[in-house]
């Protein structure tokens, strides 16, 4: 049994504040159904199973979430910002990262059993049929657990509370994304949109995204001095060959799945848009990354040479981000182009690839001594935002000031990755130009990879 999970449900269970929590939520319950019933007969027309599901689902999901919610913050903030001895026992840093994503799935299933005698009366009126209430259900108590396990990966690593507050605001605007996004799948289900539509967004909200969640946060919970990056890396590459097998599928399924041809133009669409975040968010992380190896890190390199090759690009280093984010954009931007993808799409990759690397050297020849590593991230958001918006205003300007818009040359928004056209010949040059930046990048930082593959073994104690 999981001590970390034993010991969350035991101090959730004598929390007062929880319990109260839970009764509050069960008198809104009970109002609901006396008020729907007994105030507003006159509005459940003929379908008054539908409306008083509604009414009840309403109370039900959002009182879950918060619930929940509120509970993992405040413990992983709590706990993190204390020092709980757990962090420094033996206990394996999964076991405390999954003692407490489950800790909150039981929570969750205490409070949907709560709800479960009025879900059973909503059955009892007609207009409802099972499936779709068990549908919705389902949808909401997994749509929870998701959430959770993305507030697990923003706060288990807090240090102070002022963290805690800055981690808060992308935190709610992620929420509030997937939460439109949510709505929108479940009105895609409902109106009988194409299965390929809603059912891959939807695997990608209930599971691809709590298991990034997962990793985010084990990497987070293992020492620094540790090779906190290799359970993560590891398992997202193994993430995107399943996802790549199942385009590969799709794409050459025949005509016994219906709407096969469209399904792949989407599914290569939506894994273009997720690579994209992944390896912008994979970039930024690179960026920040140390460039030696400690002690502690190097025990766990194997001694076997094969085994230390293969495990190289997955370690925690600069130079071991540097080496995975390229194989993987070169290996993501050969799986779009077998779906079907334009080539073009490569610059965007490349351009992820050179404005992270560029930072990262510009940092350490000149902004070393001023600007601490942890924020090398920002310099290259920075970086983008300088290079990209004086070109956007240029070209723009240009137009406005010319009597033939289309003939202005658009080689100026060439280092912009935000701008692509069907221009054969802009994209042309913005792919030159990327590769020709990805070229000088590779050669100038060849010998540091070198250099650190070879450091890169076993330390000998004797």
């Amino acid at each position: 049994m999981n001590p970390v999970f034993l010991r969350e449900l035991r101090q959730a269970v004598r929390n007062r504040l929880l319990m109260l929590l839970l009764c509050i939520y069960l008198t809104v319950l009970i109002l609901t159904i006396i008020f729907e019933l007994r105030w507003e007969p006159q509005f459940m027309g003929a379908n008054p199973g539908q409306k008083l599901f509604n009414s009840v689902f309403l109370v039900v999901f959002p009182g879950t979430l918060a619930v929940v919610l509120l509970h993992t913050i405040i413990r992983c903030a709590v706990d993190r910002i204390n020092e709980d001895p757990m962090f420094f026992s033996l206990i394996p840093p999964a076991r405390i990262v999954r003692g407490r994503m489950l800790c909150s799935l039981v929570l969750s299933g205490i409070t949907y059993a709560v709800a479960l005698p009025f879900f059973t009366l909503v059955h009892m009126f007609r207009g409802l049929d099972f499936g779709t209430m068990l549908f919705c259900i389902i949808g909401g108590f997994w749509l929870t657990q998701t959430f959770n396990a993305i507030a697990t990966a923003f706060f288990i690593g807090v240090r102070s509370w002022l963290g805690a507050v800055l981690h808060a605001v992308p935190f709610l605007f992620i929420m509030l994304v997937l939460g439109l996004i949510s709505v929108g799948l479940f009105h895609m289900a409902f109106e009988r949109e194409p299965w390929f539509v809603w059912a891959g967004a939807g695997v990608i909200l209930g599971f691809l995204l709590p298991m990034l969640a997962y990793w985010f946060a084990l990497a987070q919970v293992i020492p620094a001095s540790a090779d906190r990056l290799f359970p993560l890396r590891r398992g997202i590459t193994i993430l995107a060959f399943l996802i790549f097998c199942t385009g590969i599928v799709v794409a050459f399924s025949d005509s016994t799945i219906p709407n096969a041809e469209d399904a792949s133009t989407f599914f290569a669409i939506e894994s273009y848009v997720s690579g994209i975040v992944l390896f912008s968010v994979f970039a930024l992380v690179f960026a920040c990354e140390r460039s030696v190896y400690p002690l502690r890190q190097r025990e766990d390199i194997p001694e076997n040479g094969l085994l230390r090759r293969l495990r190289f690009p997955f370690s925690s280093g600069v130079v071991n981000g540097l080496v995975w984010l390229l194989t993987m954009e070169f290996l993501w931007v050969g799986a779009l182009c077998s779906l079907g993808m334009s080539l073009c799409m490569a610059t965007t990759a490349l351009f992820i690839f050179n404005y992270a690397t560029t930072t990262r050297l510009l940092w350490a020849l000149l902004l070393k001594r001023w600007v601490p590593r942890s924020l090398v991230w920002l310099l290259a958001v920075a970086f983008v935002l300088f290079v990209s918006v004086p070109a956007h205003i240029l070209q723009f300007s240009l137009e406005i000031g010319s009597s033939w818009p289309d003939d202005v040359p658009r080689f100026l928004l060439a280092p912009s990755p935000f701008w692509q056209s069907n221009e054969h010949g802009y994209n042309i040059t913005q792919i030159v130009f990327a590769f020709l930046w990805a070229f000088t990048l590779l050669v100038v930082c060849a010998p540091i990879t070198i250099r650190r593959f070879r450091e890169y073994r076993r330390p000998c104690l004797f």
